[in-house]
């Protein structure tokens, strides 16, 4: 699941899986491997901007990092950032 998750979306966003609100039990059993999929472009659909960060952190860490090399030698990353438009809520 994680695998399709980096592909989808990008390695780095394995780290911004907010696990107090999405369990790794939702991720590993729950969700069928269609609905994972339909999942995550969902995701991507609705915050093309976290896939845009996603990405950028993807070639921060380079091929070697995301094979497991080291990071000896990067500079800090820091991703600042607020909400890029206005919240919306949608009723049933």
């Amino acid at each position: 699941r994680y695998l399709d998750a980096a592909e989808e979306l990008g390695w780095t966003s394995l780290l911004f899986i907010p696990y107090e609100t999405i369990s790794r039990h939702w991720i590993e059993q729950t969700l069928g491997k269609k609905e994972w999929q339909l999942w995550l472009q969902l995701v991507a659909k609705v915050n093309p901007v976290a896939i845009e960060a996603f990405g950028i952190g993807d070639q921060w860490l380079g091929s070697k990092a995301l094979a497991g090399g080291s990071l000896e030698g990067k500079t800090c990353l820091f991703m600042e950032g607020g909400l890029p438009q206005p919240l919306q809520s949608a009723e049933e």
